[in-house]
């Protein structure tokens, strides 16, 4: 047994010894090339969902219309001209320098939706309108041969009011509005009826 504790010993000795001479005398080498990356870790819990916004306005944003507005023009027009003025809060000067307001006239008899400027051959009669400050439309009918208009062939109208450089997201370039029928621009700007 005295043999086995020399023994015992001595190797202890002998590792002290070297772990002793393996201190790092010299200087550091180089790193060496970069391993290949390790697997994948297992992917953590996923969070509680968050709560639903509120659903928005319909529509584009900053484009505005009007509900449908009864006629102001009188019932029998003894006159080859006759205005009325439509109350247009949200017409800002800046959508009447920049922006573009387009105008819409119904007959409820056929359910028929025009764009105003508009000239109806067969009655005679030329619509437009005109913006002569922030806040009011002004429609005007003109009789085309000069006399009595009698009575109008539309009932209501409607404004819808497109601030510039607003789009759908369907293209960055500016669209020519006055070139689409009412239904496209309802839909483009999902106008209700």
């Amino acid at each position: 047994m005295k043999t086995y504790a020399i023994f015992k010993i001595v190797g202890l000795s002998l590792i002290t010894c070297f772990a002793l001479a393996c201190e790092k005398d010299g200087v550091e080498g180089p790193v060496g090339p970069q391993g290949p990356q390790g697997e994948q870790g297992v992917a953590g819990p996923q969070g509680e969902p968050g709560e639903d916004g509120e659903d928005g306005e319909p529509g584009a944003a900053n484009v505005t219309y009007s509900d449908w507005i009864p006629s102001g023009f009188a019932e029998n027009i003894e006159s080859g001209t006759a205005t009325f003025a439509i109350d247009a809060p949200l017409l800002t000067d800046e959508i009447r320098n920049d922006g573009i307001i387009l105008m819409y006239a119904r007959n409820d008899e056929s359910n028929t939706i025009y764009g105003i400027p508009i000239t109806l051959g067969v009655f005679q009669e030329s619509y437009f309108f005109r913006t002569p400050q922030a806040g009011e439309l002004v429609l005007r009918i003109h009789s085309l041969d000069g006399s009595n208009i009698g009575s109008t062939f539309f009932d209501v109208y409607r404004y819808v009011l497109i601030p510039r450089g607003t789009t759908t997201g369907k293209s960055a370039v500016a669209e020519d509005y006055s070139e689409m029928s009412y239904d496209e621009i309802a839909e483009r700007f999902q106008i209700p009826e």
